[in-house]
């Protein structure tokens, strides 16, 4: 069975659009990988091409401000905004 084919939009999705939509990062990321997908495979007309490249940028815009996100909800937790070593885990666990 053969991958699902992106179609992409007449009019390419814009990035006030995809932050409405609520897309987790996860979704927006398997779109974007879907989306390089469908360009790598160079069966696209130029055209179609260009749409998927805007939403590929715009996806990966949106990935980027997910990522930021949730790194500065992470430096909440951290004190004085330290990072926190790894090696110091396994201590607090025991």
């Amino acid at each position: 069975m053969g991958k699902k084919k992106i179609e992409p939009n007449v009019n390419a999705v814009t990035f006030d659009e995809l932050e409405k939509t609520n897309l987790s990062y996860e979704e927006a990321a398997n779109r974007l990988e879907e989306t390089l997908q469908s360009l790598e495979s160079g069966e696209r007309s130029l055209e179609e091409s260009l749409v998927l490249y805007e939403e590929g940028s715009i996806l990966a815009t949106y990935c980027a401000k997910k990522l930021d996100e949730a790194e500065l909800r992470v430096r909440k937790w951290q004190p004085d905004d330290e990072p926190t070593e790894f090696d110091d885990w396994a201590d607090i666990a025991n």
